[in-house]
């Protein structure tokens, strides 16, 4: 006799804000059908999925604040929630952004690659022999600015043992290690939204700092990204790790 085994598919569904298991208290958007929680959907102010009618608006500071998870997180956990964030041997928690250092270092690259290459184009149409030797000046200057690009290495570390937070500094194994402040100095975990419109598009990015008493500038520890939902449920875990509440900004 063959017997059939009869789940809720519904069950296995999660929520693509907070990421939780969807049960009886789904809500449906009415638009698309999309089914979040019902405090989800009202703290987006509107559904997530692209191109929905009932697309959500940005949140004004302060106007949203973090629900606990089923399960409390843990830095692991966090950390398997984003390919920036990495757990260390020693049980920091690295967190790679990008500096002005290293941005300024990758247009150099971009920049020495053409002065290569466009000579390099010109000579073979004209064998002018000027031409060949800028070439060969802008293909120094690439592989010298890589070296230098791929030497590069900045991060934000978290400590979680000792509370504390460092900005390193690398090159090429040489590290220069800031303290930055005390898990205590954390005063919120902001979510930062910027716009760009183009051609009557809007798009929206967004990226993770925390907010440090005494400090002039959020320090930023996740890097621009359009997924918003991804880092609205990152910033409610880290925030809940660091003991306090998520700033939508």
């Amino acid at each position: 006799m063959v017997q059939l085994r009869i789940r809720e598919e519904s069950s296995r569904q999660r929520c693509p804000l907070c990421q939780d298991q969807l049960r009886e208290e789904a809500y449906s958007c009415p638009a698309c059908g999309t089914q979040f929680h019902r405090a989800c959907f009202d703290e987006l102010g509107g559904c997530s999925t692209l191109g929905c009618a009932r697309k959500g608006i940005k949140i004004r500071a302060n106007e949203w604040t973090p629900r606990r998870p089923s399960q409390a997180p843990t830095w692991s956990s966090l950390v398997r929630m984003s390919r920036d964030m990495r757990l260390e041997p020693t049980g920091r928690v690295r967190l790679d952004v990008e500096t002005w250092r290293e941005s300024a270092s990758g247009k150099l690259v971009l920049l020495f690659l053409v002065l290569s290459v466009a000579p390099l184009w010109v000579y073979l149409k004209s064998e002018n022999p000027g031409v060949f030797w800028l070439s060969i000046v802008g293909l120094v200057g690439f592989l010298i600015s890589l070296l230098v690009y791929l030497g590069l290495d900045d991060v934000v570390l978290l400590d979680p043992e000792d509370e504390v937070i460092y900005f390193q500094r690398a090159f090429y194994g040489e590290r220069d290690r800031t303290w930055v402040g005390g898990f205590d100095d954390v005063q919120a975990v902001q979510l930062l939204g910027e716009s760009r419109t183009s051609e009557g598009v809007t798009e929206w990015t967004w990226s993770i700092a925390l907010r440090l008493a005494g400090a002039r500038e959020p320090l930023r520890v996740v890097d621009p990204n359009r997924n918003e939902t991804q880092l609205r449920h990152l910033a409610r875990e880290l925030a809940s790790l660091l003991g306090v509440e998520v700033e939508t900004i």
